[in-house]
């Protein structure tokens, strides 16, 4: 069971540079995230198009299984 959770949302006094300031770190970091996350997907659909992919996929689980998605995961994350 989950504990209750409350929230506060409080605004905050800025001047209009301070302001300009923030929005314009906070684009940044979006965009950041949104690029990395478009790269990071991209890898992970290739890595699963990938035969040796759906090979590891099958096999019953162990060290080699586990070997294999190492380097696989070393082959797309590179």
């Amino acid at each position: 069971m989950t504990s209750p959770t409350f929230i506060i949302e409080l605004p905050i006094c800025v001047s209009d540079s301070e302001s300009r300031t923030i929005l314009r770190k906070l684009e940044f970091a979006r965009q950041l995230h949104n690029a990395t996350l478009g790269t990071a997907l991209g890898q992970l659909q290739q890595l699963r198009q990938d035969s040796e992919w759906e090979k590891a996929c099958l096999m019953p689980k162990g060290k080699e299984r586990s070997e294999l998605f190492r380097k696989l995961d070393r082959e797309y994350t590179n």
